[in-house]
């Protein structure tokens, strides 16, 4: 609560149809200036069946003219630590993907990225997608491509998920953002150059996005936030590590009786990514 209120950042809430739309409602009505968009035909497998649906939705909300103009500085290339040459670059139709690391106090961090393959008129500025919990910045992979096509894209792995390194001690979402805020810099992107970034988080992204955007006021320009956990703490956690039947109810959810419209293999990413996270 103390997070949604202080956030000054123009946000938008998008509501889905699943399980998190009631909760965003209320988070919505803490947010000094927030606007909400109902949208029942939309599920939480939005970013994979309709990513560019999605990118349409919340695309005129990052380019909104700002109250106050000012120039949005261009975004850098994503480079490796020690000034390594970007690698894994691909070009899949109007957008250019590669992947790397930063670094934050954890260690390394993986990411994702996509800008348009070819240049555009005006500069817009980049967009931070942030995942939920237990996944990883593979959840947003044909996102990153739609919304890829006229801006730059990161979507990283947050510290413990994915293949971004564990922490030593369990961290709390202010450390998560904290440690995404020191691989940002090592990207560019600080808050000594006002307004640099937009940021979409879901779920767990979504507390991370508002502490980041609370943190760092000066660096965040707009927030999209979609799927908040916005209920008491102790009914958002479950022990997976007393439940010795887990792994299985949870192969048998995502791929044996996942969504019927997503591909066999990408069930199985998804189940998979589950199977990454750290505690």
């Amino acid at each position: 609560e103390r997070a949604l209120t202080a956030l000054a950042q123009p946000v938008l809430l998008p509501v889905l149809n699943e399980w998190l739309d009631e909760p965003t409602r209320q988070a919505a009505s803490l947010i000094p200036d927030s606007e909400l968009v109902e949208r029942p035909d939309f599920t939480k497998y939005v970013w994979d069946l309709e990513p560019a649906r999605m990118a349409d939705l919340i695309r005129p909300f990052l380019d909104r003219s700002p109250r106050r103009a000012g120039p949005v500085p261009a975004a850098p290339r994503l480079a490796e630590p020690h000034g390594a040459p970007v690698v894994n670059a691909s070009v899949n139709g109007f957008t250019q993907h590669w992947r790397g690391y930063v670094s934050n106090r954890y260690g390394q961090m993986h990411i994702r990225s996509a800008r348009p393959a070819q240049p555009s008129e005006g500069i817009k500025a980049p967009v931070l997608l942030l995942h939920p919990n237990p996944v990883s910045g593979n959840a947003f992979k044909e996102l990153l491509q739609a919304l890829g096509s006229d801006r730059t894209v990161h979507a990283p792995d947050m510290p413990g998920f994915g293949d971004s390194d564990r922490p030593g001690t369990e961290p709390t979402i202010a450390d998560l953002a904290r440690a995404t805020a020191e691989s940002l810099r090592e990207l560019g992107y600080d808050a000594t150059r006002a307004g640099q970034l937009d940021v979409f988080g879901v779920g767990m992204g979504a507390y991370i996005a508002t502490e980041l955007a609370r943190q760092a006021p000066g660096l965040i320009r707009r927030v999209t936030l979609c799927g908040v956990p916005y209920y008491p703490a102790h009914t958002r956690s479950y022990d997976f590590f007393t439940d010795p039947d887990y792994v299985d109810r949870l192969y048998k959810r995502i791929v044996e009786a996942g969504d019927a419209r997503l591909p066999f293999r990408r069930r199985l990413e998804h189940f998979t990514d589950h199977m990454l996270t750290g505690r």
